[in-house]
């Protein structure tokens, strides 16, 4: 039942996205709401992932990017080496999701002979 909602609330996601860029095109009205706006196509999927599937190194990344994109983009992140806060994170992520693994027994070195 959760997988069906969540299913259901991005087709509505995606049409009402599909209205505004055709409301745009035909002239109707300007869809630029906010400055990175477009970072929500980054932010909006890989956060229902993660609400899904659980956490995964990608969507984590995803995620992260996304929102240190529109950060940059509102003036936020205005005197951040974003390479450097990249890679903490990256290892951060990476260092969680190792740790997580162990604790749920997923470890593939924890063979049984």
């Amino acid at each position: 039942m959760k997988e069906k909602l969540i299913d259901i609330f991005m087709g509505i996601a995606i049409v009402v996205i599909g209205l505004a860029f055709l409301g745009e095109a035909l002239g109707f009205w300007d869809v630029s709401l906010f400055d990175g706006w477009w970072t929500l196509f980054l932010i909006i999927p890989a956060a229902i992932n993660i609400f899904k599937n659980g956490f995964k190194i990608l969507n984590s990344v995803t995620l992260f990017i996304g929102v240190s994109l529109l950060l940059r983009a509102q003036g936020i992140f205005r005197n951040v080496n974003s390479g450097l806060l990249l890679f903490s994170v990256l290892l951060i992520i990476i260092g969680v999701d190792k740790i997580s693994d162990i604790i749920k027994g997923k470890n593939k070195n924890n063979r049984i002979n």
